[in-house]
Protein backbone atom coordinates (compact mmCIF):
# COMPACT_ATOMS: atom_id res chain seq x y z
CA UNK A 1 0.00 0.00 0.00
CA UNK A 2 1.39 3.40 -0.98
CA UNK A 3 0.49 6.54 0.97
CA UNK A 4 1.88 9.83 -0.33
CA UNK A 5 2.10 12.95 1.84
CA UNK A 6 2.33 16.22 -0.06
CA UNK A 7 2.38 19.94 0.72
CA UNK A 8 4.81 22.84 0.79
CA UNK A 9 7.53 23.20 3.42
CA UNK A 10 6.46 23.83 6.98
CA UNK A 11 3.03 22.20 6.98
CA UNK A 12 3.97 19.29 9.28
CA UNK A 13 4.19 16.34 6.87
CA UNK A 14 7.22 14.68 8.44
CA UNK A 15 5.83 14.91 11.97
CA UNK A 16 2.50 13.45 10.87
CA UNK A 17 4.16 10.58 9.03
CA UNK A 18 6.31 9.58 12.00
CA UNK A 19 3.36 9.73 14.39
CA UNK A 20 1.01 7.85 12.05
CA UNK A 21 3.62 5.10 11.53
CA UNK A 22 4.09 4.91 15.29
CA UNK A 23 0.34 4.48 15.82
CA UNK A 24 -0.13 1.96 13.02
CA UNK A 25 2.82 -0.09 14.30
CA UNK A 26 1.17 -0.22 17.73
CA UNK A 27 -1.98 -1.45 16.00
CA UNK A 28 -0.08 -4.31 14.35
CA UNK A 29 0.54 -2.86 10.88
CA UNK A 30 3.87 -3.09 9.08
CA UNK A 31 4.77 0.41 7.88
CA UNK A 32 7.86 2.26 6.66
CA UNK A 33 8.82 5.81 5.71
CA UNK A 34 10.25 6.43 2.23
CA UNK A 35 11.84 9.86 2.60
CA UNK A 36 12.15 12.51 -0.11
CA UNK A 37 15.87 11.73 -0.36
CA UNK A 38 15.58 7.98 0.04
CA UNK A 39 18.79 6.11 -0.72
CA UNK A 40 19.19 5.96 -4.51
CA UNK A 41 22.22 6.27 -6.82
CA UNK A 42 21.59 10.04 -6.89
CA UNK A 43 21.40 10.53 -3.13
CA UNK A 44 24.74 12.28 -2.64
CA UNK A 45 24.11 14.78 -5.45
CA UNK A 46 20.64 15.64 -4.16
CA UNK A 47 21.93 15.95 -0.59
CA UNK A 48 24.39 18.59 -1.74
CA UNK A 49 21.66 20.45 -3.59
CA UNK A 50 19.47 20.59 -0.51
CA UNK A 51 22.34 21.83 1.65
CA UNK A 52 22.77 24.82 -0.66
CA UNK A 53 19.12 25.84 -0.61
CA UNK A 54 16.04 24.46 1.13
CA UNK A 55 14.11 24.60 -2.15
CA UNK A 56 16.69 22.79 -4.34
CA UNK A 57 17.86 25.86 -6.25
CA UNK A 58 20.51 24.58 -8.61
CA UNK A 59 22.33 27.72 -9.73
CA UNK A 60 25.29 27.08 -7.42
CA UNK A 61 25.78 23.51 -8.60
CA UNK A 62 24.45 23.33 -12.15
CA UNK A 63 24.08 25.87 -14.93
CA UNK A 64 20.36 25.31 -15.40
CA UNK A 65 17.28 24.18 -13.49
CA UNK A 66 16.56 21.80 -16.38
CA UNK A 67 19.47 19.54 -15.44
CA UNK A 68 18.38 19.55 -11.80
CA UNK A 69 14.84 18.66 -12.86
CA UNK A 70 15.97 15.62 -14.83
CA UNK A 71 18.04 14.43 -11.86
CA UNK A 72 15.00 14.67 -9.60
CA UNK A 73 12.86 12.92 -12.22
CA UNK A 74 15.33 10.02 -12.40
CA UNK A 75 15.30 9.85 -8.60
CA UNK A 76 11.50 9.68 -8.66
CA UNK A 77 11.42 6.84 -11.19
CA UNK A 78 13.98 4.89 -9.17
CA UNK A 79 11.81 5.15 -6.06
CA UNK A 80 8.73 4.06 -8.03
CA UNK A 81 10.41 1.00 -9.46
CA UNK A 82 12.06 -0.15 -6.23
CA UNK A 83 9.45 0.64 -3.57
CA UNK A 84 5.96 0.86 -5.07
CA UNK A 85 5.49 -2.87 -5.63
CA UNK A 86 5.97 -3.93 -2.00
CA UNK A 87 2.48 -5.11 -1.07
CA UNK A 88 3.47 -6.58 2.29
CA UNK A 89 3.56 -3.27 4.14
CA UNK A 90 2.31 0.28 4.09
CA UNK A 91 4.86 2.60 2.49
CA UNK A 92 4.68 6.28 3.39
CA UNK A 93 6.27 8.72 0.97
CA UNK A 94 7.37 12.05 2.42
CA UNK A 95 6.95 14.06 -0.83
CA UNK A 96 6.62 12.49 -4.24
CA UNK A 97 5.56 13.35 -7.80
CA UNK A 98 3.49 16.42 -6.87
CA UNK A 99 6.39 18.03 -5.03
CA UNK A 100 8.68 17.38 -7.98
CA UNK A 101 6.27 18.93 -10.45
CA UNK A 102 5.21 21.93 -8.38
CA UNK A 103 8.60 22.97 -7.03
CA UNK A 104 10.36 22.47 -10.34
CA UNK A 105 7.68 24.40 -12.19
CA UNK A 106 8.54 27.44 -10.09
CA UNK A 107 12.30 26.88 -10.46
CA UNK A 108 12.12 26.63 -14.24
CA UNK A 109 9.79 29.59 -14.49
CA UNK A 110 12.24 31.75 -12.51
CA UNK A 111 14.93 30.94 -15.04
CA UNK A 112 13.04 30.69 -18.34
CA UNK A 113 9.93 32.81 -17.84
CA UNK A 114 6.72 31.90 -19.67
CA UNK A 115 8.44 29.50 -22.07
CA UNK A 116 8.82 27.20 -19.05
CA UNK A 117 5.14 26.29 -19.36
CA UNK A 118 5.74 24.20 -22.48
CA UNK A 119 8.60 22.29 -20.84
CA UNK A 120 6.55 21.70 -17.71
CA UNK A 121 3.71 20.25 -19.77
CA UNK A 122 6.06 17.71 -21.33
CA UNK A 123 7.60 16.97 -17.93
CA UNK A 124 4.18 16.29 -16.44
CA UNK A 125 3.32 13.89 -19.28
CA UNK A 126 6.62 12.09 -18.82
CA UNK A 127 6.23 11.69 -15.05
CA UNK A 128 2.64 10.55 -15.36
CA UNK A 129 3.62 7.83 -17.84
CA UNK A 130 3.18 4.42 -16.18
CA UNK A 131 2.53 6.08 -12.81
CA UNK A 132 2.66 3.35 -10.19
CA UNK A 133 -0.14 2.74 -7.73
CA UNK A 134 -1.00 5.47 -5.22
CA UNK A 135 -3.57 4.20 -2.72
CA UNK A 136 -4.00 7.48 -0.86
CA UNK A 137 -2.74 11.04 -1.26
CA UNK A 138 -2.64 13.03 1.97
CA UNK A 139 -2.40 16.74 1.21
CA UNK A 140 -1.36 18.76 4.26
CA UNK A 141 -1.97 22.50 4.22
CA UNK A 142 -1.64 25.43 6.60
CA UNK A 143 -1.89 29.20 6.07
CA UNK A 144 1.30 30.32 4.30
CA UNK A 145 2.18 32.68 7.16
CA UNK A 146 2.34 29.67 9.48
CA UNK A 147 4.54 27.81 6.98
CA UNK A 148 6.92 30.77 6.94
CA UNK A 149 7.13 30.82 10.75
CA UNK A 150 7.73 27.07 11.00
CA UNK A 151 10.44 27.05 8.34
CA UNK A 152 12.28 29.96 9.95
CA UNK A 153 12.17 28.30 13.37
CA UNK A 154 13.07 24.87 12.02
CA UNK A 155 16.03 25.99 9.93
CA UNK A 156 17.02 29.04 11.99
CA UNK A 157 16.79 31.33 8.96
CA UNK A 158 14.90 34.38 7.77
CA UNK A 159 13.05 33.78 4.53
CA UNK A 160 13.48 36.42 1.84
CA UNK A 161 10.45 37.91 0.14
CA UNK A 162 11.30 36.01 -3.03
CA UNK A 163 11.34 32.73 -1.09
CA UNK A 164 7.95 33.56 0.45
CA UNK A 165 6.54 34.41 -2.99
CA UNK A 166 7.97 31.14 -4.27
CA UNK A 167 6.11 29.17 -1.59
CA UNK A 168 2.84 31.00 -2.24
CA UNK A 169 3.05 30.17 -5.96
CA UNK A 170 4.03 26.58 -5.21
CA UNK A 171 1.07 26.11 -2.86
CA UNK A 172 -1.31 27.31 -5.60
CA UNK A 173 0.31 24.88 -8.03
CA UNK A 174 -0.11 22.00 -5.58
CA UNK A 175 -3.81 22.62 -5.15
CA UNK A 176 -4.49 22.92 -8.88
CA UNK A 177 -2.37 19.90 -9.79
CA UNK A 178 -3.72 17.62 -7.07
CA UNK A 179 -7.29 18.40 -8.08
CA UNK A 180 -6.70 17.61 -11.75
CA UNK A 181 -4.43 14.58 -11.37
CA UNK A 182 -6.47 12.93 -8.62
CA UNK A 183 -9.50 13.04 -10.90
CA UNK A 184 -7.57 11.93 -13.97
CA UNK A 185 -5.85 9.02 -12.22
CA UNK A 186 -8.67 8.24 -9.76
CA UNK A 187 -6.43 8.80 -6.73
CA UNK A 188 -8.25 9.19 -3.38
CA UNK A 189 -7.25 12.41 -1.60
CA UNK A 190 -7.39 13.21 2.11
CA UNK A 191 -7.15 16.92 2.93
CA UNK A 192 -5.53 17.66 6.28
CA UNK A 193 -5.36 21.02 8.03
CA UNK A 194 -1.86 20.99 9.51
CA UNK A 195 -2.72 23.80 11.90
CA UNK A 196 -5.30 21.66 13.71
CA UNK A 197 -4.70 19.39 16.72
CA UNK A 198 -1.99 16.84 15.95
CA UNK A 199 -3.67 13.93 17.74
CA UNK A 200 -6.93 14.52 15.88
CA UNK A 201 -5.14 14.60 12.53
CA UNK A 202 -3.29 11.38 13.34
CA UNK A 203 -6.57 9.69 14.18
CA UNK A 204 -8.21 10.92 10.96
CA UNK A 205 -5.31 9.67 8.83
CA UNK A 206 -5.06 6.28 10.58
CA UNK A 207 -8.79 5.65 10.22
CA UNK A 208 -8.67 6.53 6.54
CA UNK A 209 -5.73 4.22 5.92
CA UNK A 210 -7.39 1.34 7.74
CA UNK A 211 -10.52 1.82 5.62
CA UNK A 212 -8.43 1.98 2.44
CA UNK A 213 -6.18 -0.96 3.29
Amino acid sequence: MNIIFEGIDGVGKSTLISKVIEQLTKDGYLASNISELEDTPLRSILDNLLKEDIFFRSNKTFKTSIYETFLLAAHFFYKQEFFRNDSNKINFYDRDIFTLLCYQKQMIKLEYGEQANAFWGYLKSCLMFDLKNIDLLVYVSVPVSLSFDRIEKRDNISLTQSQKDFLVDTKECFEELIKSVSQEKDIPVLLIDGSKDLKSNIQIICEKIKCTN
